[in-house]
């Protein structure tokens, strides 16, 4: 499970260094990790390992056929590019998903149970400044929290 937020800076060949706790819970080597990375919602990026990509592609498989989801389909598979770390824990961020997400320098790094987020760390502001101003956080942890007592 990915948890935690760190702030990090991408270097001038577009790389993100990853935190040395999210390549720990890799199930691969610690050099030349494969992961999976696609466009998230909320103008982010999604990372997975190839065991936690497979496991949420296989959910997308029960879903109906239609035109929407057709659509889905080609966005996200075609969005979709496999990275590996370098010796450095370093991975190349493709120009098509930075854009999507609007990423400069600046980046959040997000551990979000079964997959990482990559935001720009202005989006990301903003995105928590809405959520906060919403009370969505606290409504969330009221409706998950009395569900288990």
């Amino acid at each position: 499970m990915f948890y935690g937020r760190y702030d990090h800076t991408l270097d001038s060949k577009k790389r993100l260094t990853l935190p040395a706790r999210f390549r720990e819970k890799h199930p691969g080597s610690q050099g030349g990790q494969v992961w999976f990375i696609t466009r998230g919602y909320d103008d982010c990026i999604f990372m997975f390992t190839p065991p936690q990509y497979e496991e949420f592609v296989d959910r997308m498989e029960e879903d109906e056929i239609s035109m929407e989801s057709m659509d889905f389909h080609r966005e996200f598979f075609g969005s979709t590019s496999e990275v590996t770390t370098d010796s450095q824990g370093r991975v190349l961020l493709p120009d098509h998903l930075l854009d999507l997400a609007g990423v400069s320098k600046g980046v959040v790094v997000l551990g979000v149970r079964s997959r990482i987020e990559i935001w720009d760390l202005g989006r990301h502001g903003d995105h928590s400044k809405r959520f906060e101003a919403d009370d969505q956080y606290r409504q969330q942890f009221r409706k998950i929290y009395t569900k288990r007592t």
